[in-house]
């Protein structure tokens, strides 16, 4: 990937949890898994191949014990499962709360390449 094309400000940690998608103009939600996350978004992979309408969603999810409640703008649509999502106004709570789960996230990821260092070396 080119860093000159990146267009995010933040970096994305690679992460395993559970998600509900909810569209606020109806009770529709959708059952999906989070695949990454950063501070200011997320991708998702939903379950099953949807046509989602609605540009602005509620996204329910839990990584690492941690349940968050975040509206979010739908930024992509890959083959009808795999959102990517904006954060929308994250109050400074959750805004806390998600730097404290990212610093976990990236606690665990170099833990998990030290161990891969000893093991190759």
């Amino acid at each position: 990937m080119n860093p000159s094309k990146e267009r995010r400000r933040n970096q994305r940690f690679p992460c395993c949890g559970y998600a509900e998608v909810h569209l606020p103009v109806d009770t529709t939600s959708y059952c999906a898994k989070i695949l990454d996350l950063s501070l200011e978004g997320c991708q998702v992979q939903l379950t099953k191949p949807v046509n989602l309408q609605e540009d602005i969603l509620d996204l329910v999810f839990t990584v690492n014990g941690l349940p968050f409640f975040v509206r979010g703008h739908v930024q992509y649509i890959r083959h009808e499962t795999r959102i990517g999502i904006q954060f929308m106004l994250l109050s400074s709570r959750a805004r806390q709360q998600l730097i404290d789960l990212l610093n976990e996230l990236q606690e665990e990821r170099q833990q998990q390449t030290v161990s891969q260092n000893r093991v190759n070396n």
